[in-house]
């Protein structure tokens, strides 16, 4: 596991966060998109759709932190959505298809903001 410690604004770290990963991320989301669309045939919409259920959910601070990954990797923030939002994903392929022998998750990246840490750092 890759350990960024990030500091500055919330669009600052997800500035500095997305330039150190970009290769990773762009990698990831090549992977999602043959999977879901390619492999699976979900369209690019119901990607977006299904991510921004789980974007709408989270804090402004936390919605800064994304666009500063998006404005430092050249990816959208549709595709921001996407990778951050992975794990649900899979509720777009139908279950009764038996596609997964084992579950499937992931986690694209996680923001702790020291404020909400046990002892306010890591």
């Amino acid at each position: 596991i890759q350990f960024l410690k990030l500091s500055g604004t919330n669009f600052e770290m997800g500035f500095s966060y997305g330039k150190q990963l970009r290769q990773e991320l762009y990698g990831a989301l090549i992977e999602l998109k043959n999977f879901f669309i390619t492999e699976h045939h979900i369209s690019y919409t119901a990607m977006v759709e299904k991510a921004d259920l789980f974007y709408n959910r989270y804090s402004f601070s936390y919605k800064f932190f994304l666009d500063g990954i998006s404005n430092s990797t050249g990816l959208s923030l549709d595709e921001v959505k996407i990778l951050n939002g992975m794990e649900t994903l899979n509720s777009l392929i139908d279950d009764q298809s038996n596609m997964f022998k084992t579950p499937v998750s992931a986690c694209a990246f996680i923001f702790l903001p020291p404020a909400k840490t046990l002892l306010d750092s890591l």
